[in-house]
């Protein structure tokens, strides 16, 4: 459920509760904001736009979602001959999903129309698997071959099932006494969020008075995202207490869902497809050491992610509601993703100590993330052309535990980021730039008479005269204060105690 909380008195274990949606009030402008912060007018005289403080109200919408998942399976094991022994099963899964959203009415998106918008759906979705594999045992060989069928059912009507076959192939030899070689190539599917494919459906076509509304619309015929899947590698032991991994992969995707433009009377909106595409590739080296005292894993993975979109909406994310949509077209491009790393590091350790003591030590290091630095006017050329820079972040858990009797009480200390290394792992600005604001955006001056833009914390000779310089310097210092920066910077160090009991 997504809405308003009512104010009242609540207690640790006690429900909140929601407010009616009908008393709910679309954000508006006021200026009630502590910085005094006005109107905000910018651009040529010729096309006026403007921004202000949206401090009243509660939100555009209201949700309430609830979903059911109920799913049975039957496996089973048969050791068909002394070389091959087959597993085989069957999945099925039923849901139970209901959707009802409230637009909260406005008269700046709802123009000429009361606003009563409702988003409402009641889907059964049913998703069925079957899958089969010989597990090959000949010798120093080894091999598995076997293949997943799964089906899925949207439950819309006049919307095709999709069925999905992946068939998976590895196979394994001795080397060496002491080495082992592998490899596997598969192909594997995953079923789209119902949320892209439910989500305001039902609104279509949507009604003429939507007006300053861009929706971003399911789509009941989207099909499962696939990947297929390579992995070469070598493992054995190197010494009594090591022993090593080298791995290489490759993973190709393909029908990863996006978002497109779509052109519809008599409102045009944006919908999910399956229409992106992704590149993985890289390999891995692992060192592992053994003993009484001390287990430790190093492990180094060089990658390459390249593709057309980092998340499903990042196009939907390019259309500007407030300009003109419409005559934008988007061709899609390849380029290294959001998640893209060069190089990255993960160390793990546990010591063993006396008193039952025992220390886990969790190591990151690894290159930054790569973004796209913005332009002028905030437009770019090229797309995660930049990196952040290198980031690293250690851990630690002590844990101790001891018996009383036949109870056995452990405590455990959780240092994460111990060094408290902070890093900035996305750009990050004011809702406004700030270089834009000065006394020319402000065209009126108000004295105390006018209730509604006159606001003593703005004016700041307590003249009564609100001239334009202050509103200036108010709506400066509300920019400033609601840049979010906290989401921009990796998490201060944490420090967690816990406490468990076995009987």
């Amino acid at each position: 459920m997504f809405g308003a909380k009512e104010k009242s008195e609540y207690g640790i274990f006690d429900d909140f509760a929601f407010r009616d949606y009908h008393l709910l009030k679309y954000p508006a402008f006021s200026t009630l904001n502590p910085f005094g912060a006005n109107w905000f007018y910018y651009g040529p005289p010729v096309l006026r736009l403007y921004d202000y403080p949206i401090v009243e109200g509660e939100g555009p919408e209201y949700q309430d979602k609830s979903s059911q998942v109920w799913k049975a399976n039957f496996s089973t094991n048969i050791q068909a001959h002394k070389y091959h022994e087959i597993k085989a099963g069957v999945e099925y899964t039923y849901l139970d999903l209901e959707n009802f959203i409230h637009f909260v009415p406005h008269r700046y998106i709802h123009a000429l129309d009361t606003g009563r918008l409702i988003d409402q759906y009641h889907f059964h979705p049913k998703e069925y698997s079957l899958f089969f594999q010989d597990n090959i045992d000949i010798r120093s060989a080894y091999a598995k071959i076997g293949c997943r069928i799964d089906h899925f059912e949207t439950g819309i009507p006049d919307s095709d099932p999709e069925t999905v076959i992946s068939p998976r192939c590895a196979f394994s030899v001795m080397v060496t006494e002491k080495f082992l070689f592998r490899s596997n190539v598969g192909k594997y599917t995953q079923p789209p969020l119902y949320d892209h494919v439910y989500q305001y459906y039902n609104l279509i076509p949507l009604p003429y008075h939507l007006y300053r509304w861009l929706p971003l619309v399911g789509n009941p015929d989207l099909g499962p995202e696939k990947t297929i899947a390579y992995e070469i590698g070598l493992q054995g032991q190197v010494h009594r207490n090591l022993s090593t991994t080298l791995n290489i992969f490759y993973k190709d995707i393909s029908n990863l869902i996006g978002t497109r433009f779509v052109l519809g009377y008599p409102r045009d909106y944006v919908r999910y497809q399956n229409i992106e595409i992704a590149n993985i590739k890289g390999c891995e080296a692992i060192l592992e050491f053994t003993n009484s005292l001390f287990t430790g894993k190093i492990s180094y993975t060089l990658s390459w992610a390249r593709g057309t979109s980092s998340y499903a909406e990042e196009v939907y994310d390019l259309y500007d509601w407030l300009e003109s949509y419409d005559t934008l077209t988007y061709y899609a491009e390849e380029y290294y993703l959001d998640f893209d790393q060069r190089h990255r590091i993960f160390i793990q350790g546990i010591t063993n100590l006396p008193l039952q003591t025992k220390i886990y030590l969790f190591g990151y290091l690894g290159v930054g993330f790569p973004y796209t630095p913005p332009g002028a006017e905030g437009q770019t050329e090229e797309r995660n052309v930049l990196k952040h820079e290198f980031q690293k972040q250690f851990d630690c858990v002590i844990t101790k535990s001891f018996r009383l009797g036949k109870v056995l009480l452990s405590a455990n200390l959780e240092i994460i980021n111990v060094f408290n290394t902070i890093y900035k792992i996305s750009e990050h600005s004011p809702l406004v730039s700030l270089g834009l604001i000065d006394t020319l955006c402000f065209p009126f001056e108000y004295d105390f008479h006018n209730r509604r833009f006159y606001v003593p914390p703005a004016d700041k000779n307590h003249d009564g005269l609100l001239t334009r310089e202050e509103q200036a310097e108010a709506f400066y210092a509300f920019a400033a204060d609601m840049e979010d920066s906290t989401n921009a910077y990796t998490a201060p160090r944490k420090v967690r105690i816990g406490l468990s009991i076995a009987f």
